[in-house]
């Protein structure tokens, strides 16, 4: 059993199928997230995939610096990131051929394209369902994101006027 913080959310599950001709379960939930169970040891389910995507429209996209002589970068060669109106940033690496991509950063476990992610806000009220199953934009969230030309800095706008930075 896995254990959980008692401040974790989590979205709610939209859409679920069971496919018993491969013992796999295939979950939607609302944050747009994708996940498919396998469920042959039904001791013993495990994640088979997953893919995570922005729960809402993506409002900026920034391709990350490439290698410049005498300077690290911090993020392998081919990453981007997107700003959504989900309050969040993502940096993504589609890069599975260079070795030397997969080895320098920690891939996320649920998503192997997805690099990490940013919360811009700690409102998640947005995972869970509205009165009348409802679903609408944020007004909050993303809107701009500028990357330093060594990539050490990501700056980021919103909605409402806020300037974060990330080093």
């Amino acid at each position: 059993m896995v254990s959980v913080l008692p401040s974790a959310q989590f979205p709610d599950c939209i859409a679920v199928v069971a496919d018993s001709a491969t013992s796999k379960v295939i979950t939607i939930y609302r944050d747009r997230s994708l996940y498919i169970w396998d469920i042959s040891n039904i001791h013993r389910v495990g994640k088979y995939r997953s893919y995570i995507f922005h729960s809402a429209c993506i409002c900026a996209v920034e391709v990350y610096p490439q290698v410049t002589e005498n300077v690290r970068m911090h993020l392998p060669r081919g990453t981007f990131i997107t700003g959504s109106s989900d309050n969040t940033i993502k940096l993504w690496n589609l890069n599975t051929i260079d070795p030397e991509a997969q080895l320098s950063v920690k891939r996320n476990i649920y998503s192997k394209e997805l690099i990490n992610q940013i919360y811009t806000s700690d409102d998640f009220t947005w995972l869970r369902a509205k009165r009348g199953n409802a679903v609408s934009e944020n007004t909050n969230g993303v809107t701009a994101i500028a990357v330093g030309p060594h990539g050490d800095i990501i700056a980021s706008g919103d909605k409402s006027g806020t300037l974060g930075c990330t080093i």
